[in-house]
């Protein structure tokens, strides 16, 4: 796999034979040309010199490792990445095209400077180790990990350890089920006295019924409530995380 330009775009490049695809290989390889599928790197297909190729447009993007040369990886981001994965894979399954497919590779894992979206690499007849992969996206992420952040760490080490474990049965929506059950594993658990502070303060921003005050000053017209706007707070995540269930992992496709 090589970076090329051609006409002011950006593009991998990777050799293809032809005889390498046949049946749903061919299919797949179809889906990727005609349609977009969201969440994947547009490809196309061009012959030089007698040799077919792939092409991948990476016009206004950069890699994982690209932009992360210049800080470190946050919560926001890894949020951001997962989500993209998952629409990916949703889409992956209208079209039928297998996630064993996926190469998950950082330096393939792309993000666009101008829409904030992510896109990854489909390969029909992907012949890599993709558990391998996986096993190495999580140490990059441990490698480049905001660690001011000790909750985010302690969910990406947790993230680790479960694809570790599962080994060659690792896949990416395993791996998105396991980071959300982090993710809940780091959320409070509120003692009875937070509890009251918390069902106090609701009823305060809650919708109030007319004071006599307000009744007063309102007589002789239409009744009128004042409101107050909600306001919903977001739990503090700093909790420590237990261990997770593993969740079957087992790819349909």
């Amino acid at each position: 796999m090589e970076k090329v330009e051609s006409l002011s775009r950006q593009y991998l490049r990777r050799v293809s034979e032809q005889n390498e695809e046949s049946g749903m290989e061919s299919y797949r390889s179809r889906i990727l040309q005609k349609n977009r599928v969201e969440g994947l790197l547009q490809m196309d297909k061009r012959y030089l010199d007698g040799i077919c190729y792939q092409y991948y447009d990476i016009t206004s993007m950069g890699s994982m490792g690209e932009m992360c040369a210049g800080g470190k990886i946050t919560e926001k981001c890894l949020e951001e990445m997962f989500d993209g994965l998952e629409t990916a894979l949703q889409d992956m399954e209208v079209y039928l095209l297998k996630q064993s497919d996926l190469c998950l590779k950082p330096e393939y894992i792309m993000k666009n400077y101008e829409t904030g979206r992510w896109a990854f690499l489909y390969i029909p007849g992907y012949d890599g180790d993709q558990a391998a992969d996986l096993e190495k996206l999580t140490e990059y992420l441990i490698e480049h990990l905001d660690y001011s952040d000790e909750s985010l760490q302690e969910g990406v080490y947790e993230l680790y350890n479960s694809v570790i474990q599962l080994g060659e049965r690792a896949v990416p929506t395993g791996m998105i089920q396991l980071w959300k059950q982090a993710r809940q594993e780091r959320a409070p658990i509120l003692l009875p006295k937070q509890k009251e502070q918390s069902a106090t303060e609701e009823r305060e921003l809650s919708p109030q019924s007319e004071t006599e005050e307000d009744g007063a000053r309102n007589t002789g017209g239409p009744e009128k409530k004042r409101w107050r706007r909600k306001i919903y707070r977001t739990p503090y995540r700093g909790m420590e995380i237990k261990n997770v269930s593993q969740p079957p992992l087992t790819e349909t496709l």
